[in-house]
């Protein structure tokens, strides 16, 4: 064999941190100031709100999806932020979303600030056996470390943001959307926007997908408001290199 003369330091230190840091986030459950303390050192990409839609008040609707960034769909004719790079979409496995499997047509609902007292504009998925997609690819181009939002619990029958309320399992996934990083239940989340859930990866894993489901699952439905995105700078590997003799 031809020995190797150079070698980048800073693939010795992948391989050295893949070995012995596991996969693992961090939750923090209505908890913000303990996130944004966690993620003080990371760059805010962007924050998905939702309000880029042209509904008139008050007003509901459904959109196909998925819904992604600087794409045209239905009532949102930019689609979602770039910066952020926050895409949505239902996930027809439900209860056991392995993977990306989205509804399509009329996949997601929306509704425009005040819709039964709505303190904002939402989204969600539209058929009650779906749960609901976060994915992320924001436009620097950077590892997204930490998200942050408002989970949000929509029940039958409702009159107000806080006349019913509900439990949400939370998966997240890794950059390839399918390798599971936690899981984490949150309760007494209504569609208020008052309950916050933020995720910090601490295992130098890049977070990829985030899955909502709700654990009652009859005539109920998921979906997230402010969807704040924190990422970090890759390595420059071509910038640390020594030699190897």
């Amino acid at each position: 064999m031809y020995p190797v003369k150079s070698l980048s330091v800073a693939f010795v230190a992948l391989l050295c941190f893949a070995q012995s840091s596991p996969a693992a986030v961090v939750f923090y459950v209505n908890d913000q100031a303990g996130f944004n303390a966690a993620t003080a050192s990371f760059n805010l990409a962007g924050t998905e709100d939702f309000e880029g839609s042209n509904l008139a008040p008050a007003q509901g609707s459904t959109v196909d999806d998925p819904l992604v960034p600087g794409v045209a769909n239905g009532v949102f004719p930019s689609g979602t932020l770039a910066s952020a790079g926050v895409s949505v979409r239902s996930n027809t496995l439900g209860a056991n979303p392995t993977s990306l499997s989205p509804h399509g047509a009329f996949g997601l609902s929306t509704a425009s600030a005040g819709y039964i007292g709505t303190p904002s504009d939402q989204i969600s998925n539209n058929y009650e056996a779906d749960s609901f997609d976060l994915t992320f690819a924001p436009s620097n181009g950077q590892y997204v470390r930490g998200v942050g939002m408002a989970p949000l619990y929509f029940g039958t029958g409702a009159t107000t943001p806080t006349s019913h309320s509900g439990s949400l399992q939370i998966r997240v996934y890794a950059a390839d959307q399918t390798t599971l990083l936690g899981t984490q239940t949150i309760t007494g989340v209504n569609f208020s926007g008052s309950s916050f859930l933020g995720v910090v990866s601490s295992g130098g894993d890049v977070i990829g997908r985030i899955n909502i489901w709700d654990l009652d699952a009859v005539n109920h439905w998921q979906g997230a408001d402010n969807v704040s995105v924190r990422t970090t700078v890759p390595l420059p590997v071509e910038l640390m290199e020594f030699e190897i003799e």
